[in-house]
């Protein structure tokens, strides 16, 4: 049987029998042995495989500082070794440990079949050191959002975005509506009355774009007109489209305007550099006049609705949501009045009749003798005819602010912002902007139905001690297990308005509630150090009783704590851990003793655990989620920055003076590759605000990652751990990932998340700036699956294979690769960052590998010069032989050329080869990828010999990531494998005598950045 050679730096594979493990000629299909290594040892072993390997990311678990590494055994003699094996497919994690304390992480979250498995361990003795395998079978589940009422739970009918609505208009069977601001998306919606969860957006082909944050609209049923402003720019303006087709209506007056971050307007008008927003805008259906407010200016702008034209200005004392009947007459909120005014034929106006009797009245709709009011100062709706006859008034006075429970009656206007709007058939919309949903009730004030989403919440919670009450924020939903999420949640409460009238109306910490043991739940409410008004105030947090009336009730129990604390499901109070390097880390509670009638009694504060000494690569801190403690006693540390050269996660167990574990060490702040898999946390990719929290129950532990800008994106994963420290597998989606609007699981500025058990099903619900609108929730099976094997590491021979070479073995970890280091040659020498994609000369390692046992290389190209070219080098050595192999992974996913010549190389502006060289500096073998004339194809050639033609889309995405090569000479004939073809063409030179494998770049002015990254490359003779 013929043996393929895999040559890998960290671990190989062996397939073997059960008697003689490393026997040569012994090899069985179904047995592996795996060759590990750890941070102690920096020479990899190599063995024999006759299959591919499993996945090599690897969990690195850094020992701690000032350790030696153990002698290690060479190349040849004796290596320790552990076996397991597996009833069924698992994803298995393990580790050495001393007793019950994790000191390196083997491997983590790789995929094994069922079977006999051996791994070597590295190190000479392991020191009486025990093996845990860890294994399982569990499975992750993104079951959808709740608090959406959108008919789908993805894709981009949902109903997202950034901000709520802020207004609706019906007209026709179409109703028009509006948000304030949307994140990369239109603001403007045109739903069907027949169906209004299904959001179909304006400007629908320009979904990345910004666009206006609209605040009020008007119609005269050949227009709609959007009024209100780009938010980054600091202007308002009008822009209008056709009713019957959605187009942009072009203004003989108006002009066009790129908005800071978005779209283009063809036809604007009514611009104004007032920073303040517009609200409220009318026009007339059969006059000529259109008509616009702005908050702080005491007038309102007359136009011509046809082209734009401006043609007066009338003045009126604070005006506020206009609207004209049916006979053109102008209707404002003013003050505490809706007065109604006559226009003229020259666009002025008469005061002609007063309404009075309102608190803040800030919409107003006039639609078939019929006149509706929205009126935030009281939060109710009121009716008058056009005589100005009170009709009826519909809502509870106070509205929200009354209680905290919801009712189809109980609105949440907002001091500035309110929307009615009547139907034909005189029913009506309202925009009850503070509940985030959009109302529409019948003429005879009953509920018919209601758009509701969540937007941009930054903080969500379920109650450990009833994990049907779930919070976003300060909102309340009640979830019925037993039912599709979907159709499980039910809008409850909303807190908001009594919290800003506790602590302070920009309090964002959101609620965290607990059931305790008397049947009453409780939260704490985190005071300032300095209030709204700016004055200053001692930290402290407050304990408030949530009562059954939906009363926030003033427990005045105060814990005069600084740093952050939690409240847990035990009732204790946890203080977030403070890291302060070589000084103690402690970990300190008050206890829940009893209550004194309605209110807990808590104990004095504790020390539980303490970590004698902090090492400056202990997670740091993180104080918003305190407390969370697995079912052995580990309490768990979290660290959400982008710390370098540290561990991200331990545990400590109760009384303890150690951490149990630490884990996810940090990438490279330089790393550019994949989201890792292996549990590394990723400071590079260009990410800015990194993790968020750590959540544990029973014996698990999930850590989540947000990843604002991570390659210039966002971020929802999460790494589940077990209450040892070893890897159970990881879930969630990264936003290259997402490929359309409204992608499953895909969520941004993910800042808290709770997990919480149901029967024997764990969930894992978290908030959602805009992506999706919602509560999140994750359904996590088969924890019952995880099995833990003890294994006594045994001596065995050494599988070494000494004829094959890693060609990356000794280059530096994290650095610039010199010249002459590690067998390299590199030219120019130095680095050049002088402009990026114009020039830019840069050779780095670990740019692309997640973990220290994997080392790579990553090359950056690019020259404006004419002509000019760059080559690394490194050396093979001195071979005369007729037989080689040259194998690895590579990533030329910014390296194949953009030119218009599609046949001979020398004619190509800028361009990257890889290749092997003999002694004379003969390319032997040589391959290079470009982009065809058309630039529609990818074309590859091997020695000047055509072998590949891809479609450029699918080629891009191919070679983004690792690709496995090999490289074969026998004889003279290479036989190239890459990108599942294999392709065979004579070579160059003398091929007995292969010298150095280059990476070579070249310009002739086309200043395009090339990018090569290589990682496991061997050579063997």
């Amino acid at each position: 049987m013929k043996v393929i050679l895999f040559f890998i730096p960290v671990f190989c594979v062996v397939f073997c029998n059960a008697q003689s493990p490393f026997k040569p000629g012994a090899y069985k299909l179904g047995d592996s042995v795996m060759v590990g290594a750890t941070t102690y040892y920096a020479k990899r072993n190599m063995a024999k495989t006759s299959a591919k390997p499993p996945n090599t990311n690897w969990t690195r678990t850094r020992p701690s500082r000032g350790f030696s590494p153990p002698t290690s055994t060479g190349s040849t003699g004796k290596v320790w070794s552990f076996e397991f094996s597996l009833d069924k497919a698992a994803t298995v994690s393990a580790g050495t440990y001393k007793g019950e304390k994790l000191v390196n992480t083997i491997f983590s979250n790789r995929q094994y079949a069922a079977g006999r498995h051996v791994v070597v361990l590295p190190f000479e003795t392991p020191a009486g050191l025990t093996v845990k395998v860890l294994s399982n079978n569990i499975k992750y589940e993104w079951e959808g959002v709740l608090a959406n009422t959108s008919d789908s739970m993805s894709g981009p009918s949902v109903h997202h975005g950034y901000a709520q609505i802020y207004a609706a208009l019906p007209y026709g069977k179409k109703l028009y509506v509006s948000k304030f601001y949307s994140e990369g998306y239109a603001t403007q919606s045109v739903l069907n009355l027949s169906n209004i969860q299904l959001s179909d957006r304006l400007f629908n082909g320009e979904q990345k774009a910004y666009h206006q944050n609209t605040t009020c609209m008007a119609t005269d049923g050949k227009y709609m007109y959007w009024a209100g402003g780009d938010g980054y720019k600091k202007k308002s303006y009008i822009f209008a489209t056709n009713v019957s087709h959605n187009s942009e209506v072009i203004f003989a007056s108006g002009l066009p305007y790129k908005g800071y971050a978005g779209r283009t307007y063809k036809s604007v008008i009514d611009i104004d550099s007032n920073t303040s927003d517009m609200n409220g805008v009318a026009v007339q259906k059969n006059g000529p006049y259109l008509f616009s407010s702005r908050a702080g200016l005491n007038i309102i702008k007359v136009f011509n609705k046809s082209d734009g034209s401006f043609v007066t200005s009338v003045p009126v004392e604070k005006p506020y949501g206009l609207s004209c009947d049916e006979d053109g007459n102008l209707f404002v909120c003013t003050g505490a009045n809706v007065n109604k005014y006559k226009v003229n034929a020259d666009g002025t106006i008469k005061l002609v009749m007063p309404l009075s009797g309102f608190a803040k009245p800030l919409s107003v709709s006039t639609k078939s003798n019929l006149i509706l009011v929205a009126d935030a100062g009281s939060q109710q709706v009121k009716a008058f005819d056009y005589k100005g006859n009170s009709l009826w008034v519909y809502g509870q006075k106070g509205g929200q602010a009354l209680s905290a429970g919801i009712a189809y009656d109980k609105f949440y206007m907002l001091p500035n912002y309110a929307s009615v709007a009547i139907q034909d058939d005189g029913s009506f919309w309202l925009a009850d902007i503070g509940n985030n949903r959009l109302l529409h009730l019948s003429e005879q004030r009953k509920f018919i139905e209601q758009l509701l989403y969540t937007p941009h919440k930054y903080t969500s919670h379920v109650d450990p001690n009833n994990t049907s009450s779930v919070f976003s924020d300060f909102s309340e939903f009640h979830v019925d297990y037993a039912k599709p999420l979907r159709k499980s949640w039910t809008f409850i409460n909303n807190w908001k308005p009594q919290v800003d009238s506790i602590v302070r109306k920009w309090y964002t910490a959101g609620l965290r509630p607990v059931t305790l043991r008397n049947g009453k739940r409780y939260t704490l409410l985190e005071y300032p150090l300095v209030t709204a008004k700016g004055a200053k105030e001692k930290a402290h947090y407050k304990v408030f009783e949530l009562t059954r009336d939906g009363k926030l009730r003033n427990t005045g129990i105060t814990f005069p704590l600084v740093t952050p604390c939690a409240l847990t499901a035990d009732g204790s109070v946890h203080v977030a851990p403070q890291h302060l390097h070589g000084k103690p880390t402690l970990f300190r509670r008050y206890s829940l003793l009893g209550f004194n009638g309605d209110n807990p009694a808590w104990g004095p504060m504790q020390t539980i655990a303490t970590v004698t000494h902090s090492r400056v690569d202990d997670p740091n801190n993180y104080p918003a989620n305190a407390g969370q403690i697995t079912s052995n006693g580990t309490i768990i540390k979290y660290d959400h920055n982008k710390t370098p050269n540290a561990f991200h996660l331990a545990g400590i167990k109760i009384g303890d003076t150690a951490y149990s574990f630490r884990t996810q060490p940090s990438t490279t702040k330089n790393y550019a590759g994949v989201f890792p898999a292996n549990g590394s946390f990723d400071i590079g990719n260009g990410v800015v605000n990194a993790g968020n929290v750590a959540v544990a129950l029973d014996n698990l532990v999930v850590a989540g990652y947000k990843g604002e800008f991570w390659r210039n994106s966002q971020v929802n994963k999460w790494n589940v751990f077990h209450e040892s420290g070893l890897m159970l597998g990881q879930f969630g989606v990264t936003g290259p990932e997402a490929t359309y609007e409204g992608y499953p699981g895909m969520a941004g500025n993910v800042f808290t998340g709770s997990l919480v058990k149901n029967g024997d099903n764990y969930y894992l619900y978290h908030n959602d700036e805009g992506h999706l609108s919602g509560i999140h929730r994750w359904k996590i099976t088969g924890a019952k699956s995880i099995v833990i094997q003890n294994i006594k590491p045994v001596l065995v021979d050494n599988p070494v294979d000494t004829n094959a070479i890693d060609l990356l073995k000794d280059i530096p970890y994290d650095a610039i690769l010199d010249d002459n280091v590690a067998g390299f040659s590199r030219f120019p020498k130095t680095e050049n960052y002088t402009d990026a994609g114009v020039n830019t000369w840069k050779v780095m390692t670990y740019t692309r590998s997640s973990e220290r046992e994997v080392p790579e290389i990553a090359v950056t190209y690019a020259s404006k010069k004419t002509p000019d070219s760059s080559f690394v080098a490194k050396d093979l050595g001195r071979n005369n032989t007729s037989t080689w192999q040259l194998s690895g992974k590579i990533s030329v996913g910014g390296s194949y050329n953009s030119i218009n010549s599609n046949n001979a190389y020398d004619s190509l502006a800028t361009g990257c080869f890889w290749e092997v060289l003999d002694q004379n500096g003969t390319a032997i073998f040589r391959v290079f990828s470009q982009q065809s004339k058309n630039r529609d194809k990818v074309n590859t050639y091997l020695n000047g010999q055509l072998v590949m033609v891809d479609d450029i889309a699918s080629f891009t995405r191919a070679v983004r990531d690792f690709n496995t090569f090999s490289i074969k000479c026998a004889d003279g004939i290479i036989t190239f494998n890459y990108l599942g073809q294999t392709s065979t063409v004579k070579a160059n030179g003398n091929p007995n005598k292969p010298n150095k494998f280059r990476l070579y770049f070249f310009s002739k002015g086309g200043r395009l950045n090339r990018v090569i990254s290589i990682k496991e490359l061997i050579f063997k003779r």
